[in-house]
């Protein structure tokens, strides 16, 4: 299996783990999560049976980590609201108070209130509607390219940077201000971007607003391979989930930021990846060839006649 299979096939074994000592495994909609668990085991298990030559197979073991992101993520939901609401409310509590002490505010509630802007809030929420095209625009233009290496990297370190944070939402939920404060009303709330952005969270699932997992993977992704290709749009969407009051909270953004900076900076300090590593290798020894005939030329120049 790929590092991304084990990745994954952990991720499911410990959700799978704690839906158990909890106790509410036979009801309907937990039995269809763990129906959905040994389904992807299955397919793991079909993937090791994939013929070389079976592209279309390929391109799905490449990208089925993409694909099924959502129901990944729409299974947290099935899980926490069979939590009682009380307790995840309390933890709510917890990172407001966090963002009270730091920042003096709930900036997640006061900023689009404080400082309503047409532009800004245009601007802000088309950036948040940016994570969307990003997380499957960067694997597949390199995948396109012919580089499906560099896609396949791209895909595991995107998901390094969603399955501690899914883990996290079914170990510590938190519903977060989309579930807790009011929308902001008046022309900031119609703009268009906005609009779609309020209408896409209506789906969010409960529960899953603290760590950050967009912030963390557009971090983590504007700082590794996918920066190459998407930069804009990853550095845009950090500061639209600010402006995005009924999303975050400001220190969840923060931590999430901060949690995929670090750990795609320090990958970015690791030196060249193999293909770079191979690049180089081959210009240092091409270098040395020219050194050595240089060198084997100008021993049989002849000397100067007196």
């Amino acid at each position: 299996m790929r590092r991304v299979d084990r990745l994954l096939a952990g991720y499911f074994a410990a959700v799978t783990f704690i839906i158990t000592i909890r106790g509410n495994i036979f009801e309907r909609d937990i039995l269809f999560v763990l129906l959905a668990h040994i389904l992807f085991f299955v397919l793991l298990w079909l993937f090791t049976k994939l013929e070389p030559a079976n592209n279309v197979g390929a391109f799905f073991h490449d990208f089925y980590p993409i694909m099924l992101l959502l129901a990944f993520y729409g299974a947290i939901g099935i899980i926490t609201m069979r939590l009682d609401a009380a307790d995840i409310h309390a933890r709510d509590a917890v990172v407001q108070r966090w963002e009270q002490a730091i920042f003096g505010s709930q900036v997640s509630y006061e900023w689009i209130r404080r400082a309503p802007s047409l532009f800004w809030s245009g601007l802000l929420h088309l950036g948040y509607l940016s994570y969307f095209p990003v997380l499957v625009f960067g694997p597949l233009v390199l995948w396109l390219r012919g580089n499906r290496d560099g896609a396949r990297r791209t895909v595991l370190h995107t998901m390094i940077a969603f399955v501690p944070c899914y883990l996290a939402f079914v170990l510590f939920p938190v519903a977060g201000p989309n579930w807790i404060f009011p929308e902001p009303t008046g022309a900031v709330r119609d703009v268009w971007s906005a609009r779609i952005v309020y209408d896409a969270l209506e789906a969010s699932s409960f529960g899953t607003a603290f760590p950050s997992s967009h912030v963390r993977g557009d971090r983590r992704r504007g700082l590794g391979d996918l920066a190459r290709v998407a930069r804009v749009g990853t550095h845009l969407d950090g500061p639209g989930r600010l402006a995005s009051d009924r999303d975050r909270v400001l220190p969840d953004a923060l931590w999430g930021g901060c949690i995929g900076g670090i750990r795609g900076a320090r990958r970015s300090r690791l030196g060249p990846t193999r293909a770079g590593g191979a690049v180089l290798r081959r210009q240092s020894s091409i270098v040395d060839r020219r050194a050595r005939i240089s060198a084997r030329g100008s021993r049989l120049r002849p000397l100067p006649q007196p």
